[in-house]
């Protein structure tokens, strides 16, 4: 790096920040734009390009930065750290999501999931669970019983699944919280954290009834997904 570089980072150090800053917008853009839906479609060359760029990334960063100052070298990993973990997310459910688009546009499969799903025995998911979460019960059965089986419904759409998502996370999520200060944040991202937590709570049990089950259209699903 050039002495002048050098100065002007230990006399404003507010720097850092605003490379922080921008580092985030940079990365969040090429998010954006690489996967601007969730069941954008990707071919498997795109798809595993990708990963292995999120794999080097970070050492790549290390390696080109070792000469910078210790701070701003911290700050632009961290940041690309972040990055990785997201793209890393957004193509595991762009991949599920394109498999999961691909089984609602076949009634077969769909009909399958509809007759299993209503086999599911819903009290003894909640009594289990009620032990761990503190969801209302009311809540859970107008999901589980009538909100899936509605959803499961021959010639249902993802886009269908996505609104329904959307609105059980702008009732149970406040959607445009009031925040003020740090606290509100941090209260925030508890209840998102929270609803995340019982969802895979909720989702985990039901798996695990269907697996001892030996549920047909779970193998069917799975099958379908290694196509992708």
């Amino acid at each position: 790096m050039h002495p002048h570089f050098r100065t002007l980072l230990n006399e404003m150090p507010d720097i850092y920040d605003s490379i922080w800053r921008w580092d985030c917008v940079l990365y969040d853009s090429l998010i954006v734009d690489l996967l601007p839906e969730v069941d954008t479609p990707t071919s498997n060359h795109m798809m595993s390009g990708l990963r292995q760029y999120t794999r080097s990334l970070p050492q790549f960063l290390q390696q080109l930065l070792k000469d910078y100052p210790q701070a701003l070298r911290q700050k632009k990993c961290d940041v690309a750290n972040i990055f990785v973990a997201k793209i890393r997310r957004q193509l595991t459910l762009n991949q599920f999501a394109i498999a999961t688009g691909k089984i609602l546009g076949r009634p077969d499969l769909l009909g399958a999931m509809k007759t299993d799903w209503e086999q599911l025995d819903v009290g003894i998911v909640l009594d289990h669970v009620l032990w761990v979460c503190d969801c209302r019960n009311n809540d859970m059965r107008q999901i589980l019983e009538k909100d899936l089986v509605r959803l499961l419904t021959v010639g249902t759409t993802l886009d269908q699944w996505m609104k329904w998502e959307e609105q059980l996370l702008d009732k149970f999520v406040p959607a445009t919280p009031k925040i003020r200060d740090i606290q509100d944040i941090e209260k925030y991202l508890a209840m998102a954290k929270q609803f995340v937590l019982k969802w895979k709570t909720y989702t985990g049990l039901i798996m695990q009834h269907f697996y001892m089950k030996n549920i047909g259209s779970i193998g069917k699903w799975k099958k379908e997904k290694r196509k992708r």
